[in-house]
């Protein structure tokens, strides 16, 4: 039941993206689906469940079924069913196979190699790190035995973090699974084929993407969470993904890619509400939409992070009695920053996350540097696709350091916390990987 089940998610994912993108090839469209699929299907079910509709196979099955009944209704009313078939035979990933030079198969053999090692040690190895058996997976199988969250609810601490994780646990429980790891294992091949087309779509070359994807699935620490289950890896995928789809949008100003874009942003906050960096590029979005005079892209963009993002966080502020509002939690940050910001303590904070974090990301922070070089061409020549990459790593590690200057004012023990801080700032992995090859090797500058 489990593989039906998560190929059922990843085709209600499949149709939406169909719809709002055919131009994706199958692979691309797979990939993708599992993202918003997971994503989105762990939501309804969050929404169906406060409105009384219990967490039950019976119930598993009249959602989804809904739901891709619609996605094919609109892929027929909106004239894109033709794109839904797109055959991926042994024969056709043979000749691709056959196609490539010698240098990229060995490139893609390796790349394989570690997608499929993940899923080995995921089927292998139960969940075990702390985080998730106290908090993650705990959760699901609470949600598994009663079918609804008040007995969560009652141990408060539970609900610190939004669902998406623990309710994608428990539909493997319901599915009859017993082991939900494989799921982290998805979003890493997930990752990966997105980056390597996004790059293809960048007009990068076939050779520059796959060795830029092998970078990326050979890093430490993308790896490392592919075999966690920790929330990591997922608001990573869909932080960075969210800012390559603004980026691509940027290029080619076509609709369903900003929509998108939206999308893996607002689920970034299903997968962890408490970071401001969906706000950053949030707010990024629309400062470039205005420029370009695209004021209805702005709007759009706004209220579909919100429309995603209401429901958990109207749920938490109703069961705490206080707001998660992150905006005037950062309004009020800013003002306080402004007051109490003093040299000695701007250097600690430097200094920690050198250490910390940007000193364990060294070769990739110097390439980064290197890349900055190519940008006062790109701002000559008005580039502002490549001008919104630049600009969101900027605004991302000044997010980074913002809130950790807050830090200093709110525990003692700030500094003690490294490993956290380097883990909730894995997606500038794939985000410098990304923009790397597109600023030194894209011939079309």
């Amino acid at each position: 039941m489990v593989i039906p089940g998560i190929i059922t998610i990843i085709l209600f994912g499949y149709l939406f993206i169909n719809f709002l993108y055919p131009k994706f090839v199958a692979l691309e469209k797979i990939a993708l689906g599992y993202l918003l699929g997971i994503g989105f299907f762990t939501l309804f079910l969050f929404i169906a469940n406060t409105l009384g509709i219990k967490y039950d196979l019976i119930n598993f099955s009249i959602i989804i079924s809904f739901l891709i009944t619609l996605g094919l209704l609109l892929n027929l009313r909106f004239k894109t069913a033709s794109f839904l078939i797109q055959a991926i035979s042994l024969q056709k990933i043979r000749n691709t196979f056959i196609s490539l030079t010698e240098p990229d198969k060995y490139i893609l053999v390796v790349i394989t190699f570690l997608i499929l090692s993940s899923f080995v040690i995921n089927i292998y190895w139960p969940v075990s790190d702390w985080d998730s058996l106290a908090l993650y997976d705990f959760r699901a199988k609470l949600f598994y035995i009663s079918g609804y969250m008040d007995e969560a609810i009652k141990l408060g601490y539970f609900f610190g973090y939004p669902l998406l994780t623990s309710l994608s646990h428990m539909l493997v429980y319901l599915l009859g699974g017993e082991n939900p790891m494989f799921l982290y294992s998805l979003y890493y091949a997930s990752l990966l084929i997105c980056f390597y087309y996004a790059l293809k779509r960048a007009e990068i070359k076939r050779n520059i993407a796959l060795i830029f994807t092998l970078l990326l699935a050979s890093s430490g620490l993308i790896f490392e969470h592919s075999t966690w289950a920790y929330t990591n890896l997922p608001y990573s995928s869909y932080l960075f993904l969210g800012i390559v789809y603004a980026y691509l949008w940027q290029k080619k100003l076509e609709n369903g890619l900003f929509i998108i874009s939206a999308m893996l942003i607002g689920l970034s906050v299903w997968t962890r509400a408490s970071e401001p960096f969906w706000l950053a590029i949030a707010f990024l979005v629309i400062i470039f939409s205005v420029i370009r005079r695209r004021f209805s892209i702005a709007f759009i963009y706004a209220a579909i992070i919100e429309i995603i993002r209401y429901p958990w966080f109207s749920f938490f502020s109703d069961k705490n009695g206080n707001s998660l509002s992150v905006e005037k939690n950062l309004s009020e940050t800013i003002v306080s920053i402004s007051i109490k910001l003093n040299t000695i303590n701007i250097l600690k904070v430097f200094d920690y996350l050198w250490k910390s974090v940007f000193s364990r990301y060294l070769l990739l922070v110097l390439i980064f540097i290197f890349s900055v070089y190519y940008l006062p061409r790109y701002l000559k020549n008005k580039n502002y696709s490549v001008i919104f990459l630049f600009s969101s790593i900027f605004i991302l590690i000044a997010s980074i350091f913002i809130g950790t200057y807050t830090l200093i004012y709110s525990f003692e023990t700030w500094d003690k916390i490294g490993d956290s801080a380097y883990r909730m700032s894995m997606f500038l992995i794939p985000s410098i990987l990304f923009i790397v090859p597109i600023v030194i090797f894209n011939n079309k500058k």
